[in-house]
Protein backbone atom coordinates (compact mmCIF):
# COMPACT_ATOMS: atom_id res chain seq x y z
CA UNK A 1 0.00 0.00 0.00
CA UNK A 2 1.20 3.89 -0.89
CA UNK A 3 0.86 6.14 1.74
CA UNK A 4 0.91 10.06 1.39
CA UNK A 5 3.86 11.65 3.01
CA UNK A 6 3.05 14.01 5.98
CA UNK A 7 5.15 17.21 6.36
CA UNK A 8 6.36 18.34 9.72
CA UNK A 9 4.33 21.20 9.47
CA UNK A 10 1.30 19.80 8.84
CA UNK A 11 1.91 17.03 11.81
CA UNK A 12 2.73 20.01 14.43
CA UNK A 13 -0.72 22.11 13.66
CA UNK A 14 -3.21 21.33 16.15
CA UNK A 15 -6.31 21.44 13.53
CA UNK A 16 -5.46 19.12 10.71
CA UNK A 17 -7.31 21.40 8.09
CA UNK A 18 -6.80 23.39 5.34
CA UNK A 19 -8.81 26.07 3.72
CA UNK A 20 -9.31 26.11 -0.44
CA UNK A 21 -7.45 28.24 -2.28
CA UNK A 22 -10.04 31.37 -1.78
CA UNK A 23 -9.36 34.22 -0.27
CA UNK A 24 -12.93 34.59 1.97
CA UNK A 25 -12.91 34.07 5.15
CA UNK A 26 -16.41 32.20 4.58
CA UNK A 27 -14.64 29.34 2.80
CA UNK A 28 -15.21 25.98 4.22
CA UNK A 29 -12.52 24.21 5.72
CA UNK A 30 -11.49 20.83 4.41
CA UNK A 31 -10.13 17.82 6.88
CA UNK A 32 -6.96 16.17 6.10
CA UNK A 33 -6.96 12.52 7.59
CA UNK A 34 -3.59 11.03 8.34
CA UNK A 35 -2.66 8.24 6.95
CA UNK A 36 -0.16 6.30 9.07
CA UNK A 37 2.51 4.79 7.69
CA UNK A 38 4.20 2.49 10.60
CA UNK A 39 7.25 -0.28 8.99
CA UNK A 40 9.82 -0.47 11.34
CA UNK A 41 12.06 -2.87 9.02
CA UNK A 42 12.02 -0.04 6.28
CA UNK A 43 13.80 2.26 8.93
CA UNK A 44 16.50 -0.33 9.43
CA UNK A 45 16.75 -0.57 5.59
CA UNK A 46 17.45 3.28 5.28
CA UNK A 47 20.11 3.38 7.65
CA UNK A 48 21.39 0.53 5.83
CA UNK A 49 21.62 2.63 2.77
CA UNK A 50 23.25 5.63 4.97
CA UNK A 51 25.89 3.04 6.14
CA UNK A 52 26.78 1.20 2.59
CA UNK A 53 26.93 5.13 1.02
CA UNK A 54 29.22 6.30 3.95
CA UNK A 55 31.34 2.94 3.22
CA UNK A 56 31.09 3.73 -0.36
CA UNK A 57 32.08 7.33 -0.20
CA UNK A 58 35.45 6.68 2.07
CA UNK A 59 36.92 3.67 0.60
CA UNK A 60 40.14 4.17 -1.63
CA UNK A 61 40.55 0.78 -3.19
CA UNK A 62 37.33 1.68 -5.01
CA UNK A 63 38.19 4.97 -6.16
CA UNK A 64 37.65 6.16 -8.46
CA UNK A 65 33.68 6.43 -7.25
CA UNK A 66 30.98 6.17 -9.68
CA UNK A 67 28.66 9.09 -10.28
CA UNK A 68 25.73 7.19 -11.09
CA UNK A 69 26.16 4.67 -8.12
CA UNK A 70 26.85 7.88 -6.21
CA UNK A 71 23.44 9.30 -7.09
CA UNK A 72 21.88 5.98 -7.16
CA UNK A 73 21.98 5.44 -3.01
CA UNK A 74 20.30 8.15 -2.42
CA UNK A 75 16.94 7.45 -5.11
CA UNK A 76 18.03 3.78 -5.29
CA UNK A 77 18.40 3.47 -8.46
CA UNK A 78 20.20 1.22 -10.91
CA UNK A 79 21.23 -1.31 -8.07
CA UNK A 80 23.72 0.68 -6.41
CA UNK A 81 23.90 -1.72 -3.14
CA UNK A 82 25.91 -4.64 -2.64
CA UNK A 83 23.20 -6.34 -0.66
CA UNK A 84 20.50 -7.69 -2.88
CA UNK A 85 18.10 -6.56 -0.95
CA UNK A 86 18.49 -3.45 -0.65
CA UNK A 87 18.27 -2.95 -4.33
CA UNK A 88 14.92 -4.75 -4.14
CA UNK A 89 13.44 -3.44 -0.99
CA UNK A 90 11.43 -0.65 -3.24
CA UNK A 91 12.41 2.02 -0.37
CA UNK A 92 15.12 4.74 -0.21
CA UNK A 93 16.83 7.68 1.11
CA UNK A 94 15.09 10.02 -0.66
CA UNK A 95 11.59 9.19 -0.43
CA UNK A 96 12.02 9.99 3.57
CA UNK A 97 14.17 12.92 3.09
CA UNK A 98 12.39 16.13 4.47
CA UNK A 99 10.63 17.72 1.60
CA UNK A 100 12.52 20.85 1.05
CA UNK A 101 15.62 19.14 1.38
CA UNK A 102 15.30 16.93 -1.09
CA UNK A 103 16.66 19.36 -3.62
CA UNK A 104 19.50 20.50 -2.12
CA UNK A 105 20.79 17.05 -1.24
CA UNK A 106 19.83 16.01 -5.08
CA UNK A 107 22.55 18.36 -5.47
CA UNK A 108 24.67 17.55 -2.84
CA UNK A 109 24.96 13.99 -4.39
CA UNK A 110 25.72 15.76 -8.09
CA UNK A 111 28.43 17.51 -6.69
CA UNK A 112 30.03 13.95 -4.54
CA UNK A 113 29.89 12.37 -7.87
CA UNK A 114 31.69 15.51 -9.62
CA UNK A 115 34.39 15.76 -7.01
CA UNK A 116 34.82 11.76 -6.80
CA UNK A 117 36.09 12.27 -10.85
CA UNK A 118 38.72 14.55 -9.68
CA UNK A 119 40.17 12.23 -7.10
CA UNK A 120 43.51 12.51 -8.60
CA UNK A 121 44.15 16.14 -8.04
CA UNK A 122 45.14 17.46 -4.40
CA UNK A 123 42.30 19.54 -3.23
CA UNK A 124 43.89 23.15 -3.29
CA UNK A 125 42.11 26.79 -2.88
CA UNK A 126 39.25 27.19 -5.38
CA UNK A 127 40.31 23.47 -6.90
CA UNK A 128 38.32 20.69 -5.58
CA UNK A 129 40.43 16.86 -5.13
CA UNK A 130 41.32 15.35 -2.18
CA UNK A 131 43.80 14.57 0.19
CA UNK A 132 44.82 10.97 0.33
CA UNK A 133 47.35 8.85 2.96
CA UNK A 134 48.32 5.54 1.83
CA UNK A 135 45.04 4.16 3.75
CA UNK A 136 42.43 6.73 3.22
CA UNK A 137 41.30 9.42 1.01
CA UNK A 138 39.20 12.59 1.75
CA UNK A 139 37.30 14.18 -1.04
CA UNK A 140 36.74 18.19 -0.82
CA UNK A 141 35.49 20.56 -3.16
CA UNK A 142 36.59 23.74 -4.26
CA UNK A 143 35.52 25.22 -1.03
CA UNK A 144 37.20 23.06 1.21
CA UNK A 145 34.12 20.81 1.78
CA UNK A 146 34.00 17.56 2.36
CA UNK A 147 30.77 16.48 0.27
CA UNK A 148 30.40 12.77 1.82
CA UNK A 149 30.08 14.46 5.14
CA UNK A 150 27.85 16.89 4.67
CA UNK A 151 25.82 14.28 3.03
CA UNK A 152 26.04 11.81 5.63
CA UNK A 153 25.25 14.31 8.77
CA UNK A 154 23.01 16.12 6.80
CA UNK A 155 20.50 13.13 6.24
CA UNK A 156 21.20 12.00 9.87
CA UNK A 157 18.94 14.96 10.23
CA UNK A 158 16.82 15.42 7.22
CA UNK A 159 16.01 11.31 7.01
CA UNK A 160 16.79 9.53 10.38
CA UNK A 161 16.14 12.36 13.02
CA UNK A 162 12.64 14.05 11.01
CA UNK A 163 11.56 10.53 10.68
CA UNK A 164 11.69 10.04 14.61
CA UNK A 165 10.67 13.04 16.32
CA UNK A 166 8.67 14.63 13.38
CA UNK A 167 6.65 11.67 12.74
CA UNK A 168 6.92 8.23 14.90
CA UNK A 169 7.13 10.16 17.76
CA UNK A 170 4.59 12.73 17.01
CA UNK A 171 1.20 12.41 19.25
CA UNK A 172 -1.05 13.07 16.28
CA UNK A 173 0.57 10.65 14.16
CA UNK A 174 0.15 7.71 17.46
CA UNK A 175 -3.08 8.81 18.16
CA UNK A 176 -4.12 8.47 14.44
CA UNK A 177 -2.70 4.60 14.29
CA UNK A 178 -5.77 2.03 14.00
CA UNK A 179 -4.73 0.33 16.94
CA UNK A 180 -2.37 -0.13 19.18
CA UNK A 181 -0.17 -2.54 17.53
CA UNK A 182 0.33 -0.15 14.64
CA UNK A 183 1.59 2.50 17.15
CA UNK A 184 3.82 0.11 18.75
CA UNK A 185 4.88 -0.15 15.57
CA UNK A 186 5.31 3.36 14.71
CA UNK A 187 7.16 3.70 18.05
CA UNK A 188 9.69 0.86 16.92
CA UNK A 189 10.20 2.35 13.32
CA UNK A 190 11.52 5.68 15.20
CA UNK A 191 13.56 3.33 17.38
CA UNK A 192 15.55 1.90 14.45
CA UNK A 193 16.35 5.26 12.80
CA UNK A 194 18.17 5.78 16.39
CA UNK A 195 18.98 2.25 17.49
CA UNK A 196 18.21 -0.58 15.29
CA UNK A 197 20.65 -1.15 13.27
CA UNK A 198 24.31 -2.84 14.46
CA UNK A 199 25.63 -3.95 11.35
CA UNK A 200 26.22 -7.10 10.25
CA UNK A 201 27.64 -8.71 13.04
CA UNK A 202 25.44 -6.90 15.65
CA UNK A 203 28.14 -5.11 17.25
CA UNK A 204 28.80 -1.46 16.41
CA UNK A 205 26.84 1.82 16.85
CA UNK A 206 25.77 3.69 13.88
CA UNK A 207 24.65 7.36 13.62
CA UNK A 208 23.01 8.32 16.05
CA UNK A 209 23.79 5.83 18.66
CA UNK A 210 27.27 6.37 17.98
CA UNK A 211 26.63 10.41 18.88
CA UNK A 212 24.79 9.83 21.82
CA UNK A 213 27.78 7.73 22.82
CA UNK A 214 29.97 10.04 22.22
CA UNK A 215 28.39 12.86 24.13
CA UNK A 216 27.22 10.57 27.06
CA UNK A 217 30.99 10.13 27.06
CA UNK A 218 31.28 14.08 28.20
CA UNK A 219 31.00 14.73 31.86
CA UNK A 220 28.59 17.46 31.38
CA UNK A 221 25.94 15.35 29.47
CA UNK A 222 26.88 11.85 31.04
CA UNK A 223 23.50 10.19 31.01
CA UNK A 224 21.91 11.20 27.99
CA UNK A 225 22.10 8.05 26.22
CA UNK A 226 20.62 5.99 29.30
CA UNK A 227 17.73 8.76 29.29
CA UNK A 228 17.16 8.54 26.14
CA UNK A 229 16.71 4.42 26.06
CA UNK A 230 14.53 4.64 29.07
CA UNK A 231 12.40 6.83 27.73
CA UNK A 232 12.38 4.91 24.57
CA UNK A 233 10.99 1.73 26.90
CA UNK A 234 8.65 3.68 29.11
CA UNK A 235 6.88 5.29 25.80
CA UNK A 236 6.70 1.71 24.59
CA UNK A 237 5.03 0.60 27.78
CA UNK A 238 2.95 3.81 28.11
CA UNK A 239 1.50 2.83 24.31
CA UNK A 240 0.84 -0.81 25.46
CA UNK A 241 -1.36 0.26 28.85
CA UNK A 242 -3.40 3.31 26.75
CA UNK A 243 -1.36 5.63 28.98
CA UNK A 244 -1.34 8.52 26.58
CA UNK A 245 0.20 11.14 29.12
CA UNK A 246 3.15 8.91 30.10
CA UNK A 247 3.37 8.11 26.34
CA UNK A 248 3.92 11.94 25.45
CA UNK A 249 6.49 12.56 28.74
CA UNK A 250 8.62 10.10 26.95
CA UNK A 251 8.28 11.70 23.49
CA UNK A 252 8.79 14.94 25.19
CA UNK A 253 12.66 13.43 26.40
CA UNK A 254 13.45 12.07 23.36
CA UNK A 255 12.92 15.41 21.70
CA UNK A 256 15.33 17.17 23.80
CA UNK A 257 18.08 15.14 24.58
CA UNK A 258 18.07 13.81 20.64
CA UNK A 259 17.88 17.30 19.32
CA UNK A 260 20.80 18.41 21.37
CA UNK A 261 23.15 15.85 20.38
CA UNK A 262 24.13 17.24 16.74
CA UNK A 263 24.17 20.59 18.26
CA UNK A 264 26.73 19.51 20.82
CA UNK A 265 28.92 18.07 18.39
CA UNK A 266 28.64 20.71 15.78
CA UNK A 267 30.17 22.94 18.14
CA UNK A 268 32.96 20.61 18.72
CA UNK A 269 33.85 20.01 15.96
CA UNK A 270 33.90 23.69 15.04
CA UNK A 271 36.06 24.40 17.58
CA UNK A 272 38.31 21.40 17.25
CA UNK A 273 38.94 22.69 13.78
CA UNK A 274 39.72 26.07 14.88
CA UNK A 275 43.43 25.37 15.73
CA UNK A 276 44.33 23.85 12.78
CA UNK A 277 43.36 26.04 10.22
CA UNK A 278 46.11 28.29 8.39
CA UNK A 279 46.36 30.84 4.97
CA UNK A 280 48.05 27.94 3.18
CA UNK A 281 46.69 27.33 -0.23
CA UNK A 282 47.88 23.51 -0.68
CA UNK A 283 45.77 20.86 1.45
CA UNK A 284 48.05 19.57 4.20
CA UNK A 285 47.35 16.88 7.25
CA UNK A 286 46.04 19.03 9.54
CA UNK A 287 44.28 21.39 7.19
CA UNK A 288 42.54 17.95 5.85
CA UNK A 289 41.83 17.05 9.10
CA UNK A 290 40.33 20.83 10.08
CA UNK A 291 38.36 20.49 6.81
CA UNK A 292 37.17 16.84 7.46
CA UNK A 293 35.45 18.44 10.73
CA UNK A 294 33.89 21.60 9.69
CA UNK A 295 32.02 19.48 7.08
CA UNK A 296 30.75 17.16 9.67
CA UNK A 297 29.55 20.48 11.49
CA UNK A 298 28.12 21.82 8.77
CA UNK A 299 25.74 18.51 7.89
CA UNK A 300 24.92 18.39 11.77
CA UNK A 301 24.18 21.83 11.61
CA UNK A 302 21.87 21.17 8.66
CA UNK A 303 20.29 18.79 10.62
CA UNK A 304 19.05 21.41 13.32
CA UNK A 305 16.15 22.03 11.22
CA UNK A 306 14.70 18.87 12.42
CA UNK A 307 14.93 19.01 15.76
CA UNK A 308 11.87 19.56 17.86
CA UNK A 309 11.73 21.45 21.34
CA UNK A 310 8.75 19.92 23.07
CA UNK A 311 8.33 23.31 24.76
CA UNK A 312 7.32 24.68 21.57
CA UNK A 313 6.64 21.71 19.07
CA UNK A 314 8.67 23.48 16.57
CA UNK A 315 12.87 23.20 15.89
CA UNK A 316 15.48 24.28 17.86
CA UNK A 317 16.81 26.73 14.81
CA UNK A 318 13.93 27.03 12.17
CA UNK A 319 15.07 25.99 8.58
CA UNK A 320 15.38 29.62 7.80
CA UNK A 321 17.90 30.65 10.05
CA UNK A 322 19.92 27.07 9.67
CA UNK A 323 20.16 28.20 5.96
CA UNK A 324 21.42 31.39 7.18
CA UNK A 325 24.24 29.76 9.25
CA UNK A 326 25.20 27.45 6.44
CA UNK A 327 25.60 30.17 3.73
CA UNK A 328 27.51 32.66 6.26
CA UNK A 329 29.54 29.29 7.56
CA UNK A 330 30.97 28.75 3.99
CA UNK A 331 31.04 32.55 3.00
CA UNK A 332 34.47 33.44 3.08
CA UNK A 333 36.45 34.01 -0.01
CA UNK A 334 37.31 30.53 -0.78
CA UNK A 335 35.33 29.02 1.71
CA UNK A 336 36.99 27.20 4.49
CA UNK A 337 40.36 27.99 3.07
CA UNK A 338 39.92 32.09 3.97
CA UNK A 339 40.87 31.39 7.60
CA UNK A 340 40.31 34.45 9.57
CA UNK A 341 36.76 35.03 8.32
CA UNK A 342 35.88 30.75 9.31
CA UNK A 343 37.68 31.10 12.68
CA UNK A 344 35.65 34.24 13.31
CA UNK A 345 32.02 32.50 11.77
CA UNK A 346 33.08 29.56 14.39
CA UNK A 347 32.52 31.62 17.08
CA UNK A 348 29.56 33.65 15.87
CA UNK A 349 27.81 30.30 15.14
CA UNK A 350 28.74 28.12 18.53
CA UNK A 351 27.75 30.58 20.45
CA UNK A 352 24.46 30.68 18.55
CA UNK A 353 23.47 26.93 18.84
CA UNK A 354 24.83 27.28 22.54
CA UNK A 355 22.37 30.12 23.14
CA UNK A 356 19.20 28.24 21.30
CA UNK A 357 19.98 24.56 23.05
CA UNK A 358 20.72 25.79 26.20
CA UNK A 359 24.00 25.02 26.52
CA UNK A 360 27.55 26.39 26.83
CA UNK A 361 30.47 26.47 23.96
CA UNK A 362 32.75 25.05 27.14
CA UNK A 363 30.43 21.94 27.74
CA UNK A 364 30.08 21.11 24.15
CA UNK A 365 34.03 21.24 23.16
CA UNK A 366 34.71 18.73 26.31
CA UNK A 367 35.83 15.57 24.69
CA UNK A 368 33.66 12.51 25.55
CA UNK A 369 33.24 8.74 24.72
CA UNK A 370 34.90 7.40 21.01
CA UNK A 371 32.05 6.89 18.48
Amino acid sequence: MRFRKITAAVLIASAFAVSCSNDSNDTPQQTIAIQVHANPAQALTRVKMLAEFDAYSKDKTLYPLTKAKIKGMFANSGNPFSEAALNTSGVSLKEKTAEHAKPEFDLFFTEMGDVAATYQIPAAKGVKGSYTTATSARLFNEKGLEINQAIIKGLMGAVLLDQTLNYCLNPTVLNAAANPEEAQQLWEEGYNYIFGYKGPNNNKKYFWESYLNTVNGNANFSGITQSVTAAFEKGKAAIIAGNKIERDKQINIIKEKLSKVGAIRAVYYMNKAKGKLSGTTTITGDLAAAFHGLSEAYGFISGLAYTNNPATGQPYLIKARVEELLTSFLGGNDGFWDANYTADQIDLISQTIATAFEFTIEQAITQGGSH
